[in-house]
């Protein structure tokens, strides 16, 4: 009771990290004093970091490595802030471009990458065309953007120096590096736990606060303690807050569908991104401004380009589902000329032994039961007249013929459901049958296995009427010496399995077998079809045959719901 109280006070960590963190934000900008100002945006990363170390503390997740990274990440972010405050307080003035502390800043974005990288590549290992060309078409949408608002103003300002003009160039460069990450992120198949929202949402909100701050900077215009310094601290608290979710110790895993559903929402954010190079161009040619067209004109080029490689992909993609469905069709075709011929021949099977059993019933056992019925009168005339001792010659006579019938019509009733197996079990019947048959064939015989509970009674006919088939296939057709029954049960699955050291075959696909006229193995499969079992057969010429029949238990029951029916798989050895 304990431990699962401290769980639940584990799991209700996060909103309260979270309250504490906005009320941080609403202090910063309602109470917190100027001079105090960068102390407490600071004070607020670290919050935020301190609480990504003690989410991947108490909750341990399988993959610490992605959340160690998103921590060093956002410390070097605090790294270069500390710098730049220490800097700006003592001279007076803010450090140049570039400073040390440009190079912790720099530092952030190759760590984050790397976090995201290592989620994507945990979540997807193998490539996924489609998701990396969407990817791409977000990443060069943005890229457009950035040269012309933010990269290109720094790269033609004849006042900078050729560092100066590298180290502002960085930043944006490193937020489109970012942001490709981020965009192929959300495209990757995996589970979308509440810490993969929080921590996706604290990356875009840091994303948007950098691409402000730099364009803020370039006009001139960037005042601290406004919006971009709310998206920088909101996104602190929420990489916290991402870390301390319960849900994060599913960040990362591998979904189980291969791809993500093509939905509205991915279309609709592609075909923005498609067209916001030409909706740029139109804008810069409504106000006169043609010096980057070219570089927009070959984004919308190298966009043109992804697009026919999306569409390539899907016309691949329909085309692939196409061969697809029209193998499944192919095979459900000859599944249903399969099925057709059994079932024709199980119609024909079951009327014939209809007959059998009329024909047996009326010339054996109708017939000598009138004969009994006769050396009963006969034995009560006797009476009649006296003859004590002829009468019970008769009725001795009349008790013999009535047990033989007797025992006859056992032999029939046990054909049909062996008493056995109502008797004594499931596992008496199948030793009962394997010596039955080890005496009438000499075949050197054994049993093994056992079972740990009872079987219901429709799956034990089902199995035993596979051992039956099984055992008459090898005294007739697999000249062996020696034949092995192995019963074998897990508590969840039954696997029986005879083996023999005969001459073995050449195993062929089910079909090929019923247009030879071989109906026992695909026979034993419709059998096994109610209890939604497997049929499993390995054989090489010489070598002898091993056939395995493995059901799941309850599957009785379960057959009543539909379901998928038996499989025949068939393994051949070298010839």
């Amino acid at each position: 009771m304990r431990a699962a109280t401290g769980t639940g006070r584990r799991s209700l960590l996060w909103r309260v990290q979270l309250g504490v963190g906005l009320l941080l934000v609403a202090a910063y900008f309602t109470i917190v004093p100027g001079p105090l100002l960068d102390q407490a945006f600071i004070g607020i990363a670290l919050y935020g970091t301190v609480s990504v170390l003690v989410g991947v503390w108490i909750w341990r997740p399988a993959n610490p490595a992605s959340w160690y990274l998103l921590a060093l990440g956002v410390v070097a972010y605090i790294v270069g802030d500390l710098i730049f405050t220490v800097q700006k307080a003592t001279t007076g003035s803010e450090p140049p471009v570039p400073s040390r502390a440009d190079l912790f800043y720099y530092l952030m974005y190759p760590l984050l990458g790397a976090s995201v990288f290592l989620t994507i590549r945990r979540q997807q290992p193998g490539r996924d065309r489609a998701a990396a060309t969407d990817a791409a078409l977000v990443t060069v949408a943005a890229a457009v953007l950035s040269w012309t608002y933010l990269i290109a103003p720094y790269a033609t300002d004849a006042e900078l120096t050729t560092s100066e003009r590298l180290a502002s160039i960085g930043y944006p460069l490193g937020d489109l590096l970012l942001l490709a990450l981020v965009a192929r992120l959300l495209l990757v198949p995996g589970r979308r736990v509440p810490a993969f929202s929080l921590l996706v949402a604290a990356l875009l909100m840091n994303l948007l606060a950098d691409g402000r701050y730099l364009y803020q900077n370039l006009e001139g215009t960037y005042e601290s303690h406004t919006v971009t310094d709310l998206l920088w601290l909101l996104a602190y608290v929420l990489f916290g807050t991402s870390a301390l979710h319960p849900s994060m110790r599913q960040y990362g895993e591998r979904a189980e569908a291969t791809q993500l559903p093509q939905s509205h929402r991915r279309l609709v954010a592609m075909a923005v991104a498609a067209l916001s190079a030409p909706a740029l161009i139109l804008l810069r040619a409504a106000n006169g401004t043609y010096d980057d067209l070219g570089v927009i004109a070959a984004g919308c080029v190298v966009m043109f380009g992804l697009v026919l490689l999306r569409m390539s992909g899907l016309l691949d993609e329909v085309g692939s589902q196409h061969a697809q469905l029209q193998s499944a069709f192919t095979d459900l075709q000859q599944a249903q000329a399969e099925r057709q011929l059994l079932l024709d021949r199980t119609v024909r099977v079951r009327e014939q032994e209809r007959i059998t059993l009329a024909a047996n019933l009326h010339d054996g056992p109708i017939q000598r039961l009138a004969g009994v019925c006769l050396t009963l009168d006969r034995a009560m005339l006797r009476l009649d007249r006296g003859d004590a001792t002829v009468a019970g010659e008769l009725l001795e006579r009349g008790q013999d013929e009535l047990q033989g019938e007797v025992e006859a019509l056992r032999r029939m009733m046990s054909e049909l459901r062996p008493p056995i197996l109502d008797e004594a079990g499931f596992e008496a019947g199948v030793r009962d049958l394997v010596a039955d048959v080890a005496r009438r064939t000499g075949l050197a015989a054994e049993v093994g296995g056992a079972l740990q509970a009872p079987l219901d009674p429709e799956l034990e006919t089902a199995l035993y009427q596979v051992v039956q088939e099984a055992l008459w296939n090898v005294a007739k057709h697999a000249r062996a010496s020696r034949v092995a029954v192995d019963l074998h049960d897990d508590g969840a699955t039954v696997a029986l399995t005879v083996a023999d050291d005969g001459v073995g075959f050449r195993p062929a696909a089910p079909r090929a077998l019923l247009r030879a006229g071989h109906f026992g193995l695909v026979g034993m499969r419709e059998r096994l079809e109610s209890a939604h079992g497997l049929l499993v057969v390995e054989s090489a010429l010489g070598e002898g045959t091993r056939l395995t029949a493995r059901v799941p238990r309850g599957a009785a029951t379960a057959a009543g719901a539909g379901g998928d029916p038996a499989e025949l798989v068939m393994v051949g050895g070298p010839a």
